[in-house]
């Protein structure tokens, strides 16, 4: 149901990245949302990014930027007239590079909300005095789980200022999947193999050296076992060495991106997240709307979503042995499987793209309501 134009608002999302990732996902549904909501969006992104090509594609406006460095002033000026011109109300930025650029905008102009998105657990801030302000001058800013929340506090943001909206999906993406009888051919499989995948950027934090060492100790107790890294990244050639001294080359399948992932996920048995950092990880929602039993390491927002022994398996970070035996028990239980599959089904319905949209669209109102009272300028 469309809210009425009254209450509609106009809102400008912000994001800096080229590739598609999980973030540029979320950025995506939101927007989605708020224009069936009745709102105003458009999206400010890369002319050339695949953010602005699918954007364009599903029917969102978008906002030519190309953002250059942490303090881009040009962009932050160009973002400013874009924000004065259309008379946007919120500005919710998405990446750190898009976090800068509207600092510098809202310096610029009177927007009454900027709103920060912040999806990883790494350390926030940085050296020097702008890197610090930066983390200050934001209205709210939207952690993906707890712990993502705890690591904005240590950076000296008041608690009151930082709100857990979790990551959603799309489960639609999961219903009605067609048969992954071609996935077998093209990876060579024979469908008797017990696969093992993962799904995640080739990116250091995400530790897939981890997951390879575990994958060895798998492979010496269950040979035929296949294991699959989805994804790309700059790690590729530095991966694709380490399963070779692994002994690995005929276990180990590297697909690259892909875009069929609901179809992948119908081949997993068990899937993986080996991570040391990491923000929340819808890819393990992934897992849980296909029904594919999880073990993950216990880092940042994992537990936000994982359940030791409920709906998954927590393993301590950076110990591949930990990580096979979690591994190695969901391959040899067939019940603690299907337990681990039921549960995960109930976990994901509280992690839909919906649910993290109108809790984002409550976090605006909020915003705007606080800065009304206060006689912050005209909404």
């Amino acid at each position: 149901m469309l809210i009425s134009f009254a209450l509609a608002m106009k809102i400008l999302h912000i994001d800096s990245e080229k590739s598609w990732r999980g973030g540029q996902n979320q950025v995506l549904l939101l927007s989605l949302f708020l224009v069936r909501q009745g709102h105003q969006v458009a999206v400010a992104c890369p002319p050339d990014s695949q953010l602005a090509k699918r954007a364009t594609e599903r029917g969102v406006s978008i906002e030519p930027l190309p953002m250059w460095g942490e303090f881009d002033l040009r962009a932050g000026y160009k973002l400013a007239r874009l924000i004065k011109r259309e008379g946007y109300q919120v500005a919710h930025c998405h990446t750190a590079h898009a976090h800068s650029v509207g600092i510098i905008a809202s310096k610029l102009t009177r927007i009454p909300a900027l709103i920060v998105s912040r999806r990883v657990d790494f350390p926030a801030g940085g050296k020097g005095w702008l890197n610090s302000y930066k983390y200050k001058a934001a209205e709210r800013f939207i952690a993906v789980s707890k712990g993502v929340k705890e690591v904005l506090i240590k950076t000296g943001i008041a608690e009151e200022k930082v709100i857990i909206v979790h990551s959603g999906i799309d489960l639609r993406r999961f219903e009605n999947i067609d048969s992954p009888e071609d996935l077998y051919k093209e990876f060579q499989l024979k469908g008797k193999e017990k696969v093992v995948g993962i799904v995640a950027a080739l990116a250091p934090h995400k530790d897939y050296p981890n997951f390879l060492r575990a994958a060895r100790i798998v492979a010496d107790q269950l040979p035929q076992v296949r294991f699959l890294i989805v994804g790309e990244g700059k790690e590729a050639g530095r991966l694709k060495q380490l399963t070779i001294e692994l002994g690995l080359k005929n276990s180990v399948i590297f697909t690259g991106f892909r875009e069929d992932i609901p179809r992948l996920l119908s081949l997993f048995d068990v899937f993986v997240i080996s991570s040391y950092l990491e923000g929340l990880c819808t890819s393990i929602l992934d897992a849980m709307a296909a029904g594919v039993p999880v073990v993950a390491t216990e880092t940042g927002g994992i537990p936000d979503v994982v359940n030791n022994e409920d709906n998954g398996i927590l393993v301590p970070l950076r110990d591949p042995k930990r990580l096979a035996e979690g591994i190695l028990r969901v391959l040899n239980d067939s019940n603690l499987a299907q337990g681990m599959v039921k549960a995960g089904h109930s976990t994901v319905r509280r992690f839909s793209a919906e649910q993290m949209a109108k809790k984002t669209e409550e976090v605006y109102r909020s915003v705007l309501t606080e800065k009304r009272g206060s006689g912050g300028g005209e909404l």
